[in-house]
């Protein structure tokens, strides 16, 4: 009874030390991501354009892969329970001001910690397996058809290999076979042409 009950109360943590961004800043980015699935959370920090998304993206992924390898967990049923970011190491920098005077300039460290739990509510969705598609076997009846087809309608062995290829049953027709080239040709040099040369 016990071992089943702290199997899940199992917390994943994970932790960056002095990330060289603001906590502000980082805090921008966390506050989306709180309570939600670790596969929302990296579907919505790839396509963020903040400059934390990377090595917070960087830390789900550790997370994950800790409760993969520690506890055996299912990395698709993970939820993010808590996402921390506090004030790191403050370094001073000065720079120059007029009247020979100086300005502080302090840049700020984050430190940012993960708490991942493993959570039964998330339906995992399962992939179709397609199965490969087996070609029919052409047989020597068929083939013997489709020669007696482009007899009559005397195209030569040659020429019905440079044909495009055509739905069963269908004779290739050479003169709508080069109709469609020439149409295709006029069709590119209008995209391809310049608008003042149009």
């Amino acid at each position: 009874m016990t071992d089943k009950v702290e199997q899940k109360n199992i917390e994943v943590k994970a932790r960056i030390g002095d990330l060289r961004i603001s906590p502000r800043k980082v805090r921008l980015v966390t506050d989306l991501l709180k309570k939600k699935t670790v596969a929302e959370a990296k579907g919505q920090l790839r396509l963020l354009s903040k400059k934390s998304a990377k090595p917070i993206l960087k830390l789900i992924n550790s997370a994950v892969a800790n409760a993969v390898h520690n506890f055996q967990m299912n990395p698709d049923k993970l939820r993010i329970q808590n996402l921390t970011v506090d004030a790191g190491q403050v370094t001073l920098r000065f720079r120059p001001r007029a009247q020979g005077r100086v300005s502080p300039v302090r840049h700020r460290t984050s430190i940012v910690q993960i708490v991942l739990v493993d959570d039964p509510k998330i339906k995992v969705k399962t992939r179709k397996i397609l199965k490969p598609v087996v070609k029919e076997k052409v047989t020597q009846k068929d083939e013997i058809e489709s020669d007696e087809k482009l007899a009559k309608e005397g195209i030569k062995e040659d020429q019905a290999k440079n044909l495009p290829l055509q739905p069963k049953g269908q004779v290739p027709d050479l003169k709508r076979g080069k109709g469609i080239r020439k149409g295709f040709v006029d069709i590119k040099k209008r995209l391809f042409n310049r608008k003042t040369n149009a």
